[in-house]
């Protein structure tokens, strides 16, 4: 089912470009989902520097990024050494932080060639203690002493310069699949939780990964209940308002509904839409809208469920 452009009415409403905004993954596909494109770096290709125990470089280029340490700790490797490893399905090398020094951690700070809007990699052999900072905002990266390895990955709709990773007390671990998205000015990705509906699912509401000026942009809307009434609503921020039921209202400032049209499809999970848009032209770039879906269930405690929120950024 297609509807009119909600798009065209949103953008309506902006007055202007709002602040940045950002998200953190830890897995690896909805960190690639929100950016839409990326490129990877899987240090198959570059040539290895140091071994377990020597040679620790003060910096290393790789075609996307730089990385510079303090104390020397880069190398590229190409065996497993205490939790470190390589991280590509068939491959061997990888980036190995590693001072030469026990109990003496880095400071490594990733430069990436151009400014991009989203980082992540891979990372094994952690222990506690250690930290990634980007765009002035410092988080902990969870140690890899219940998983062989794991995911960090960090998406902004303002530019990412460069990040850093101070690994505290912990002389070596590795970084592998390094990756950066430059996919649009700035991605669009959805936030928060929805709430279920009939048959216990939860409606999605999603939408292409960039949002430009005069160009196409689809809306969609799937895991709803068949035939039931979709409410879309317009917000210029995240919000977090309780409506019951476990349901929350996930825009702000509250306005009123932009329209209702019934779902397609029949039966729980099976209700969907589509929305084909084109951003206008004279569309205000860094203009931000949130928008989310309501779909009234009036057998549910709370009369409806709820789709995730849904960020958009014109860029």
């Amino acid at each position: 089912m297609r509807h009119r452009p909600l798009l065209l009415l949103a953008l309506a409403s902006i007055a202007g470009p709002a602040a940045a905004d950002a998200q953190v993954f830890t897995d690896r596909a909805s960190f690639e989902a929100a950016l839409g494109g990326a490129v990877r770096e899987p240090f198959e290709a570059a040539s290895l520097v140091g071994t377990t125990g020597t040679g620790a470089q003060p910096s290393l280029s790789f075609p996307d990024f730089t990385v510079a340490t303090a104390p020397n700790a880069a190398k590229v490797i190409d065996v497993p050494y205490y939790g470190a490893a390589n991280t590509t399905p068939g491959g061997k090398n990888y980036l190995y932080l590693d001072t030469d020094i026990g109990g003496q951690g880095s400071i490594s700070t990733f430069t990436p060639a151009a400014s991009v809007f989203g980082v992540g990699f891979d990372y094994t052999g952690l222990q506690t203690g250690v930290t990634v900072t980007v765009q002035g905002q410092t988080f902990p990266l969870p140690d890899t002493s219940s998983a062989s390895a794991r995911f960090w990955g960090f998406v902004s709709s303002a530019p990412i310069s460069s990040f850093v990773v101070n690994s505290g007390t912990d002389s070596g671990y590795g970084i592998d699949e390094m990756t950066f998205g430059q996919p649009c000015g700035a991605p669009s990705f959805a936030y928060g939780q929805g709430c279920p509906g009939s048959g216990g699912f939860v409606p999605v509401l999603a939408g292409e990964p960039c949002a430009e000026v005069g160009q196409p942009y689809t809306l969609t809307v799937s895991n709803g209940l068949g035939g039931a009434t979709a409410v879309f609503f317009l917000g210029l921020a995240a919000g977090d308002v309780s409506l019951g039921g476990g349901c929350s209202y996930l825009l702000s400032p509250i306005f009123p509904p932009l329209f209702a049209l019934p779902l397609g499809g029949a039966g729980a999970g099976n209700g969907q839409t589509i929305l084909p848009q084109v951003v206008p032209a004279n569309a205000p770039l860094g203009a931000v809208v949130t928008l989310q879906v309501l779909i009234q269930e009036p057998t549910l405690p709370a009369g409806l469920s709820a789709s995730n929120g849904w960020r958009i950024t014109i860029g």
